[in-house]
């Protein structure tokens, strides 16, 4: 083991994100319920997941995980509030690096929400329930997600700080 994959942060510590599985993984969070790895080839109702109430999907930014605040805090707070599905994505493994890479990682990232929303869909989640919420870089990545969904629309997206002044973003 190299100097450097000793000193990577273990992105699993705390969270059932697999450090071998898919560089983008999306995690489900609930009030009664053990956080959950989704499985895309799973039922929903295997997960805990609740169709009566909304889902939230919170999207970190260039260097961060769900291990991270800028996750763990929104998250807790709405769970303390009120009763919601909240999803965490991680997308960490694609946006550890310099920039150039993790702008190009957020473009596969946001093909990753698209396919992960349309998902949801087949389970008999309604877009309207769904809020999408991003930081930083995961805020054009839900915008990605959201924008190639033909003829519809995400109930609701909140960009919390997101990269204004990006060159080379998109072509």
């Amino acid at each position: 083991m190299s100097n450097f994959e000793a000193d990577k942060p273990n992105v699993t510590e705390g969270t059932p994100v697999d450090k071998k599985g898919p560089p983008v993984q999306f995690v489900l969070y609930t009030r009664n319920n053990p956080p959950v790895n989704l499985n895309l080839n799973k039922s929903l109702i295997e997960s805990g997941f609740n169709h009566s109430i909304q889902t939230k999907i919170i999207i970190h930014g260039y260097l961060s995980n769900i291990n991270e605040q800028v996750f763990t805090l929104p998250k807790d707070a709405y769970l303390a509030q009120d009763d919601y599905n909240i999803i965490g994505m991680d997308w960490s493994a694609l946006c550890e690096f310099e920039y150039f890479s993790a702008r190009k990682g957020s473009q596969t990232a946001g093909k990753s929400l698209f396919y992960f929303l349309q998902f949801l869909a087949r389970q008999g989640v309604h877009y309207d329930d769904i809020h999408l919420i991003g930081h930083s870089l995961g805020a054009h990545v839900a915008a990605m997600g959201a924008d190639a969904l033909p003829g519809d629309r995400i109930g609701r997206i909140t960009g919390k700080s997101p990269q204004i002044n990006i060159p080379l973003f998109f072509k």
